[in-house]
């Protein structure tokens, strides 16, 4: 489950308990401590539970998806690495013509690499 669902639930369940929003925000923040979700994010779910929302899940968001992310690039990166270590993020970029951004994430959060080019 995402993390925040177990709040929504939450926010439901006060919500048919006829709990005010403030005993609601309360609640939450005696069960979550410092995880809790923001004041504006309770009072949106615990308006919408309350105008008969049933449904906790969030709802599906519009937008492009990541796609620069895949298992292909991530693949080609590491075999670039592989072939031409002393490589700056840079020159990977141009190179595989990805963002230096997604590069950058390939390589310190999937490849756990901290210093390429050195």
């Amino acid at each position: 489950m995402p993390p925040k669902i177990d709040q929504h639930y939450a926010v439901k369940f006060c919500v048919k308990l006829k709990k005010t929003f403030t005993q609601t925000q309360d609640m939450l923040k005696e069960a979550f401590g410092d995880d809790v979700m923001s004041r504006t994010q309770i009072y949106e779910w615990y308006k919408a539970f309350r105008e008969g929302r049933e449904n906790a899940e969030d709802e599906p968001r519009s937008g492009r998806p990541s796609t620069a992310r895949t298992d292909e690039n991530i693949d080609r990166v590491r075999e670039f690495l592989n072939l031409d270590r002393p490589s700056s993020l840079r020159e990977i970029s141009q190179e595989m013509n990805l963002s230096y951004f997604v590069v950058q994430n390939i390589v310190t959060e999937e490849l756990h690499m901290r210093k390429v080019c050195a």
